[in-house]
């Protein structure tokens, strides 16, 4: 990305103002310790992660997880209490899944994650209604794949980070890899 004029700061710095003209941003200022840096800018982004808000869930008394996401069951029915409500679900970016690895509470905050469960209440909705009971869909264990182009780089991930699986005693070996998106008879 560099090669490409993208000057990237991953270092955890203060935003201390984002100057622009028209709606348009021209700098960023930066402070780190007292020391404040202007820096040119055509684009800011500003990233510091995802977090679900289950304030409504906690209110209705919904239980939230270590996560910080919406427990339920591989119905995906929400936990209230001991057990779970047969007509009220949650999906999407702030419900726990389990991970496909370590099989703990995790978010996967992605589209394709998403998806998988909406079909699950949909298929489970529709079994509420046709009154065919125990023909509940589950959830399996998320693996969370996902693939991007940054800036013609393709990057991909599937599974935990080392960090994870260091947190659950999975003892871990790394390495990179370099490979062809595309089979080599395409070249």
């Amino acid at each position: 990305m560099e090669k490409q004029g993208i000057r990237l700061i991953l270092e955890r710095k203060e935003i201390v103002a984002v100057k622009g003209d028209g709606g348009r941003v021209k700098s960023v200022v930066i402070g780190n310790g007292g020391t404040e840096k202007e820096i040119l800018a055509d684009v800011v982004v500003i990233a510091r992660g995802m977090n679900p808000n289950v304030a409504l869930a906690q209110e209705a008394g919904v239980e939230i997880g270590t996560t910080r996401g919406i427990v339920t069951d591989s119905a995906m029915h929400v936990k209230k209490g001991r057990g779970y409500l047969n007509n009220v679900y949650s999906l999407g970016d702030c419900t726990e899944v389990v991970d496909g690895i370590t099989y703990r509470s995790r978010l996967s905050q992605l589209a394709s994650t998403a998806v998988v469960q909406a079909k699950v209440v949909a298929d489970n909705i529709f079994s509420d209604i046709s009154g065919q009971p125990g023909a509940y869909s589950a959830c399996e264990p998320c693996l969370s794949p996902v693939a991007a182009d940054i800036g013609g780089l393709l990057v991909g991930s599937v599974g935990v980070t080392s960090e994870a699986a260091s947190r659950a005693g999975i003892k871990i070996i790394s390495g990179k890899a370099t490979k062809s998106t595309k089979a080599r008879y395409f070249q």
